[in-house]
């Protein structure tokens, strides 16, 4: 399980589900300057398409190892975050690695602040291409974008050209609670997600809230000890996340503290945006099963 090789046959799928509400205009610390989390969110995702596309490179061209389908939920809307909603996939709702990168979209440079073994701090400048734009504006219709991310995950599912794939990976990223919908309706459209499968295993769904001051410690990737009973809505983010597969262990407990045993759950809460960076990185693993 969880163990698919990924090729240009045999592709898999990752659909990002960002909150651009109001809220999402907060001030915040990323990458070593002051920006908003709409513009974190959005330079974090364009880093990982970024580097899908850098992994799907080859001689010949970028070869189409993933489909991915990006879409924002705001102002009680869900919407797709590209200029084409989708293209080149097999699937509605999804675009290839291929026409992603062949899109005409904007450039922007950013500067990264690293810290040196030495102490000294190191400032880099890249460009980088915006597919996503950053955007903050009323509700948090975050119901309404499980329900449009179950849709699309169950019909890339169900194609029966992807019944052997690696599943789909859901990122669902936001800075609060659901405008539109109870912890029991967010409950049932997450277990239907979460029910969602391929031969290979089910769909994951990865629960990402993100904080600009947190009140209290991060959680990420909590094991069931972990998670803080107390917070209710860290305990709903917890119970609608997916446990994670056991390949992914070892990569979680490189940032975990010791005696932290798995399973772990895909989720985190009340996160500092630069660890969204680490979050990512490690729910996109399947990007190594390229062959």
């Amino acid at each position: 399980m969880y163990s698919a090789r990924i090729t240009q046959t045999n592709p898999s799928a990752f659909i990002f589900l960002l909150d651009q509400s109001g809220s999402m205009e907060e001030p915040v610390e990323f990458l070593g300057s002051r920006t908003s989390k709409a513009e974190a969110v959005a330079l974090t995702a364009n880093m990982l398409i970024s580097e899908i596309i850098h992994r799907s490179s080859r001689e010949k061209g970028i070869r189409d190892y993933f489909h991915l389908a990006l879409l924002g939920y705001g102002n009680d809307e869900v919407y797709p975050l590209t200029a084409k909603a989708s293209g080149g996939s097999d699937v509605e709702g999804f675009m290839t690695v291929s026409r992603l990168a062949g899109l005409d979209v904007r450039r922007r440079s950013y500067t990264r602040e690293r810290r040196l073994p030495s102490g000294e701090s190191l400032l880099t400048t890249t460009e980088q291409k915006f597919w996503i734009e950053p955007r903050a504006r009323s509700n948090t219709p975050m119901y309404k974008a499980l329900t449009e991310g179950f849709a699309l995950a169950r019909r890339w599912c169900t194609k029966q050209s992807h019944a052997g794939s690696y599943p789909p990976i859901i990122f669902n990223i936001t800075d609060g609670e659901a405008s539109d919908a109870d912890d029991k309706s967010l409950l049932a459209i997450s277990e239907s997600i979460r029910a969602l499968s391929t031969s290979d295993g089910n769909v994951l769904l990865i629960n990402s809230h993100i904080s600009s001051v947190g009140t209290s410690g991060p959680v990420i990737f909590p094991c069931s000890q972990q998670c803080p009973g107390n917070a209710r809505h860290a305990r709903l983010l917890y119970d609608m996340s997916s446990p994670m597969p056991e390949s992914y262990n070892d990569h979680i407990r490189r940032i975990k503290t010791d005696g932290e045993r798995p399973p772990f759950r895909g989720m985190s809460y009340n996160c500092p945006i630069e660890s969204l960076l680490t979050i990512i990185d490690i729910g996109s693993i399947s990007i190594n099963l390229i062959q």
